[in-house]
């Protein structure tokens, strides 16, 4: 009885010098492969889309919103009003950042209706960036300068929660020395430092005088002097310098400061 080969497997026929060659055909390499990996491509390039929209939109801006938050400067009208819109156009796309949250409020903080407390627009605009930037911590709560933030909302212009004292200590406790984060710390604590409890005042000299022991953050120590009123000004005075003759030192650099300012 013959016996027939019935299955599609190559046939091996022993050629010359012991190799093995195969003969006969394959079966049809399956679809299946291409299709997943084409879905799974498909997939990545939905679940990333968001972000590289965001990214895009954000990036429009991002030089004038960087150069102006480093350099303590303002933004102007049609820069400002530019870099809130391509900012909200990013959080549409991605609502959960912490920091894009964080960079829309700091931009809201920029307009006038809130820098100068001009009401009724003015309560409005503090709700707004009250609660935009406690969607901020909720999403990103290791950010020190979003407590920072708040607090300086929250103390400036008194609004419910009235926690600021915790946003201060989580602002110190999450970054103790960073520069953005002790000027902003130290803003909020100079006017306001004798009702301050004895832990945050403890660490509102501790910025003062870190701004003024390193001579590349002086400048920032004097641009918050200048901010501050009649009080603020003269517990700046207190904190930061260990004597007399520091003062005097902060006195001379003050006026160069003023003279190129006003040359």
């Amino acid at each position: 009885m013959a016996i027939t080969q019935t299955s599609s497997e190559p046939k091996r026929v022993h050629a010359k010098g012991g190799r093995v060659k195969r003969t006969g055909s394959r079966e049809p390499v399956s679809n299946a492969g291409l299709v997943v990996g084409i879905g799974l491509g498909l997939l990545l390039v939905a679940l990333s889309l968001p972000r590289v929209v965001a990214s895009a939109s954000v990036a429009v801006v991002s030089g004038d919103v960087r150069m102006a938050f480093k350099s303590g400067a303002t933004l102007s009208e049609p820069k400002l009003t530019q870099a809130i819109d391509h900012y909200a156009l990013a959080l549409s796309w991605q609502p959960q950042s912490g920091m894009l949250r964080h960079g829309y409020a700091s931009l809201l903080m920029q307009q006038k209706n809130f820098k100068e407390r001009k009401e009724p627009e003015f309560r409005s605009a503090a709700d707004r960036i009250e609660s935009e930037l406690m969607s901020a911590a909720r999403a990103a709560p290791g950010r020190p300068l979003i407590w920072a933030d708040l607090a300086r909302v929250e103390s400036y212009w008194a609004l419910p929660s009235g926690d600021y004292e915790n946003m201060l200590r989580l602002s110190s406790l999450l970054g103790p020395y960073e520069v953005s984060n002790v000027i902003r710390r130290l803003e909020v604590m100079a006017p306001i430092w004798t009702e301050l409890p004895d832990d945050l005042q403890a660490v509102t000299r501790r910025d003062a005088r870190m701004l003024w022991e390193f001579p590349v953050l002086r400048r920032y120590l004097v641009s918050i002097y200048l901010a501050q009123n009649f009080q603020g000004r003269t517990m700046i005075r207190t904190l930061a310098f260990s004597d007399s003759r520091e003062v005097r030192r902060f006195d001379r650099y003050l006026v160069e400061r003023l003279r190129r300012k006003n040359s």
